[in-house]
């Protein structure tokens, strides 16, 4: 799974967070899997150290599905180990989407996406918070469906030279088949013929020859 983070417009500090992954541990995975919201999040800083992490978008009723403070320059909240580059000031929202969109067609990500583009979202902060997330997962869609493209792209070039592989495989054989089939067909049967009566005399000749001899060793014998 792929994690984005983007700083909110409304940020008082310079902060931004440079890098965004599911930790490697088990129990980050784990922490993933049950407790990062599906629909994208909001990490929010409430000092310079402390930060939540909401379900998006945030109302005045959310409450933080993770917590935590930062340990060095990284904060980790549901699974995930966010690079905070800066001091960040309480207050501070980072809007966080997953890569849980590597099947949505790409038609759905474009209209979803012309949606979010067309929704005012000037002084609304919970709306200006739905067209990040909206346009984080759409520009994760489209890289998805490059990838497959690219994939699928590489595994029919594979199969179109196992095809002209084959393709010679069977042409050279077709060709091995006319030679031996040219030599029983296009023989010269006046030829085979001769060839056949001279081997039968040799093998005549060779046989009385045998008779011979061995008739002299019997009389040797005697």
């Amino acid at each position: 799974d792929t994690v984005s983070a983007s700083r909110s417009p409304g940020n008082t500090s310079a902060a931004t967070i440079s890098s965004s992954a599911v930790g490697n541990t088990t129990a980050d995975r784990t922490a993933f899997n049950n407790t990062f919201p599906p629909n994208g999040a909001i990490l929010k800083f409430t000092s310079a150290t402390a930060y939540d992490l909401y379900a998006s978008p945030v109302t005045s009723s959310s409450k933080p599905v993770s917590s935590g403070t930062l340990t060095g320059s990284t904060a980790n909240a549901s699974g995930v180990n966010f690079t905070v580059s800066g001091t960040p000031a309480a207050g501070d929202q980072f809007v966080v989407e997953s890569g849980t969109h590597q099947t949505e067609n790409i038609l759905n990500t474009l209209t979803a996406a012309i949606k979010a583009l067309s929704t005012p979202v000037d002084g609304n902060l919970v709306a200006s918070q739905k067209l990040d997330a909206a346009l984080g997962s759409a520009l994760g869609n489209i890289a998805s469906s490059i990838d497959q493209a690219s994939t699928a792209r590489s595994a029919g070039g594979a199969r179109q030279l196992a095809a002209t592989a084959q393709g010679t495989t069977n042409e050279l054989l077709k060709g091995n088949n006319t030679v031996e089939q040219g030599t029983y067909v296009n023989a010269d049967i006046v030829e085979a013929t001769t060839r056949l009566t001279l081997q039968k005399t040799m093998l005549d000749a060779s046989q009385q020859v045998f008779v011979q001899l061995s008739k002299l060793n019997l009389f040797s014998q005697l």
